[in-house]
């Protein structure tokens, strides 16, 4: 029987197997996930008129502490310095980002 060799290459995980990985990774991602790593400054600086987080939180009226809180905001006048017409939106495309940017691909 042959045994297999060390030296082979290591095999390109397929999509599913890709997805299992980072669905693993995201579980629980309300206690592992905050509103700066969605929002990055390059992705802000991409879609919006605020250079920064801070820029971006000093909009909003300063306490993003979670995504929870930048969905609760009843003043979404901040929107209007976004390419989104939605916080809905703006947070979609910012986990689209970083899904893209997990594996690899350019946002």
């Amino acid at each position: 029987m042959a045994q297999p060799t060390q030296n082979a290459p290591e095999r390109e995980k397929g999509v599913f197997e890709q997805f299992e990985e980072f669905t693993a990774m995201t579980s629980g991602l309300e206690r592992n996930f905050s509103l700066q790593d969605l929002l990055t400054d390059a992705f802000l600086q991409k879609h919006t008129q605020y250079p920064t987080f801070a820029d971006f939180a000093a909009a909003c009226g300063g306490d993003l502490s979670d995504i929870d809180a930048l969905e609760k905001r009843e003043d979404t006048s901040f929107l209007e310095k976004t390419d989104f017409d939605s916080v809905e939106a703006l947070l979609n495309a910012a986990m689209e980002a970083y899904v893209d940017g997990f594996f690899g691909d350019d946002a």
